[in-house]
């Protein structure tokens, strides 16, 4: 997995997060507003939902996972807020206590880091 996979399969967490909503509404039935003009469809059932939220969780923790297993701590951090908190990169910087530049390098760093560790383990 080269810089640029690495960075979106990062980037995935959030379509992932807001996909765990999605399915958690429907399991407990909050209907969403249904823009497409199709009425019929096909209708999952309670267990397909269920299946569907644990593969979900399963992905997201693999992400989870992949980022805490950095050895660099700040690494790790970077990480953590920018794709499992979805902080702004200025609001990381803040919390982290370093200049925006040095924060971006950071991360660079450490997704370069993450993924050289994803490939290591795919071999």
């Amino acid at each position: 997995m080269d810089y640029n996979d690495t960075l979106e399969w990062l980037k995935s967490y959030r379509a992932m997060h807001d996909r765990l909503i999605y399915l958690n509404n429907r399991i407990i039935g909050v209907q969403s507003i249904n823009y497409e003009s199709s009425q019929g469809g096909l209708k999952k059932s309670i267990n397909e939902l269920l299946e569907d939220k644990k593969e979900v969780i399963h992905q997201m923790e693999k992400i989870e996972e992949a980022i805490h297993s950095l050895t660099g701590n700040l690494y790790s951090e970077v990480l953590g807020y920018r794709f499992l908190f979805f902080y702004t990169i200025k609001k990381t910087a803040d919390e982290i206590d370093y200049s925006i530049s040095q924060t971006n390098r950071i991360q660079e760093k450490a997704i370069t880091v993450l993924s050289k560790l994803i490939q290591d383990n795919i071999e």
